[in-house]
């Protein structure tokens, strides 16, 4: 059994968290959140074929991923500035810690499907979709540059 490796954990202070939207104009850049104030999950989608001895074919054609994130912050008049982001927009996630360059590390989905705001407990929850019909998850983590 091999041993995880250290650099590629996400972890650390989270420094930034940007939204976009589809040209690139900063709705939201909120700094210093905790940790557990993001999540992130993937959904393999997949195609069931049945033939006709019974068996089924099981064939796997993309990824349907999310991305919550709650904060205390709560701010109504924001609301519409995130849901703007919805067509093709951005959600920048920074660390300052782990990495290879134990300088942080910066997660990153584009082009979402959908970006929503609203209020949850007296906090605003933030919610990012995009799906891919490829075998390419649609977000990506990066190595801060040291």
């Amino acid at each position: 059994m091999a041993n995880l490796t250290v650099s590629k954990v996400f972890v650390g202070r989270l420094v930034q968290v940007i939204i976009n939207d589809s040209s690139d104009t900063e709705k939201i850049n909120w700094e210093n959140l905790k940790p557990e104030s993001v999540t992130v999950s993937d959904e393999l989608k997949e195609s069931v074929t049945e033939i006709e001895d019974g068996a089924e074919i099981v064939t796997a054609y993309g990824f349907k991923s999310s991305l919550e994130m709650t904060v205390s912050h709560l701010d109504p008049t924001e609301f519409d500035g995130i849901d703007d982001c919805e067509d093709l927009g951005e959600v920048v996630i920074k660390t300052t810690t782990g990495g290879t360059n134990s300088t942080g590390m910066t997660f990153t989905m584009t082009d979402c499907d959908q970006i929503r705001a609203f209020a949850d407990g007296f906090k605003t929850k933030i919610v990012a979709k995009k799906s891919s019909s490829s075998a390419t998850r649609p977000w990506t983590i990066a190595h801060n540059v040291a």
